[in-house]
């Protein structure tokens, strides 16, 4: 969960350079509704454009990442530089759409639920590394490091 609020802030920037939607193209937050408003769950603040054209990445797109205060619409610059001035709004009721319904909560934690099987199946398999197939009598895996057998 930590993960997901601190991406826009920390892992984000690393891979791609952001600029916010109102200093980059003014004209286009107030015809997509960017501002804030009635019904609308972002503000120009938390409206980003993403330098994807400098990697010569050339299709459109948009997403919605981090919750809370963290939480932003990002668009491709690409989008913004291909698609029509009547198209870029519905990108934005799009990714509005998905902060409203909380797709990003419910992906963290659709993902959280779908990964304690695997957290499962590495206690297994410790056990199997520290105890052997067939468990002995007294092998704790937390204590017992002398019995590790294999290399997983």
């Amino acid at each position: 969960m930590a993960g997901v609020f601190a991406a826009p802030y920390v892992l984000d920037p690393l891979f791609n350079k952001f600029e916010p939607l109102a200093q980059s193209d003014p004209a286009l937050v107030q015809q997509t509704g960017a501002g804030g408003g009635a019904g609308r769950h972002f503000d120009s603040a938390a409206a980003d454009v993403s330098d994807e054209g400098e990697r010569e990445v050339y299709r459109v797109d948009a997403y919605v990442t981090g919750f809370g205060a963290s939480k932003r619409v990002v668009v491709w610059d690409t989008t913004v530089a291909a698609a029509t001035r009547t198209r870029l709004p519905s990108f934005f009721a799009h990714e509005n759409g998905a902060l409203r319904a909380g797709h990003v909560a419910l992906g963290t934690a659709l993902t959280c639920v779908a990964l304690l099987p695997f957290f499962w199946l590495g206690y297994q398999r410790s056990r199997v590394c520290f105890c052997g197939a067939a468990a002995r009598p007294g092998c704790s895996v937390e204590a017992d490091w002398g019995a590790l057998r294999c290399w997983c």
